[in-house]
């Protein structure tokens, strides 16, 4: 083992002994390594950084405020107007998110090859 892992493994067992671990929400069970599994190589450590900030990918908060739009659409107790503004929401959210999952899609795995497209969308 070099001398790196031998350093990393003391922190390890220090933390450990001191308790730092004992607290964990995941304590005592597996970890869940699907979403890492199906999450697109080139996309992982970009959303690895951004979960553990705590902010959501910008897809995500697009699906999100459209899950928000249509249950406020689906609210009985508006009125015309505000029933028109609700769907003109909608309709903006569903347009948002086709465009960045089409940017997406055909942005593709960057590779050596192919350069990656510098259009903001």
């Amino acid at each position: 083992m070099g001398k790196i892992y031998r350093g990393v493994e003391e922190q390890i067992q220090d933390a450990i002994a001191r308790g730092d671990f004992d607290n964990l929400s995941t304590r005592g069970k597996p970890l869940d390594l699907r979403a890492w599994r199906e999450t697109p190589a080139h996309l992982r450590m970009g959303y690895s950084i951004l979960k553990n900030a705590r902010v959501v990918p910008p897809e995500v908060q697009v699906k999100q405020d459209l899950v928000a739009a249509k249950a406020r659409l689906d609210d009985a107790s508006l009125s015309d107007e505000e029933r028109a503004a609700a769907r003109t929401k909608v309709n903006e959210l569903v347009a948002v998110d086709a465009v960045r999952q089409e940017r997406l899609t055909r942005q593709g795995k960057p590779g050596p090859t192919r350069k990656r497209s510098r259009r903001p969308f």
